[in-house]
């Protein structure tokens, strides 16, 4: 794309540089729904894995005081099992969740804010562009 407007010379050069630039444009706001997209569907993962945490904690709750009310044996074997499986369930969600939460985000909304700022760029150059054009036509 030519950012020196005044190597533009004729209303031909300026009509090729504004099909680029729209081009340009289409490009990035399609960079731009894919990028919002992506923030949507982290923000309804989390919304999700928050609702799981509640529901394995309840689980392990659960278990721990059925285990508080059984006597020594297979059962109590057994729901001891099943509390360590809700534990290590727990702790690898955790695991999830820590390791995309603030700093992703925060990366998500900064290169959904650098595509903003070129759409803006190329808007100002097709509005420039279009000057140039009336000036060459009058």
């Amino acid at each position: 794309m030519i950012y020196n407007l005044e190597s533009l010379t004729t209303i031909e050069g300026c009509d090729v540089q504004i099909l680029k630039a729209n081009e340009a444009k289409a490009s990035l706001q399609l960079r731009e729904m894919n990028k919002n997209a992506q923030f949507t569907n982290s923000e309804r993962t989390l919304t999700a894995r928050q609702v799981e945490m509640a529901e394995l904690t309840s689980q392990l709750t659960s278990v721990v005081n059925e285990i508080a009310g059984l006597p020594e044996g297979m059962a109590k074997r057994k729901a001891m099992s099943k509390k360590m499986h809700i534990e290590t369930e727990i702790f690898d969600l955790t695991t999830l969740m820590d390791s995309s939460t603030e700093y992703d985000t925060l990366e998500r909304q900064l290169d959904l804010s650098e595509v903003q700022f070129k759409i803006l760029c190329v808007d100002e150059f097709i509005t420039a562009v279009l000057a140039k054009k009336t000036q060459l036509a009058a």
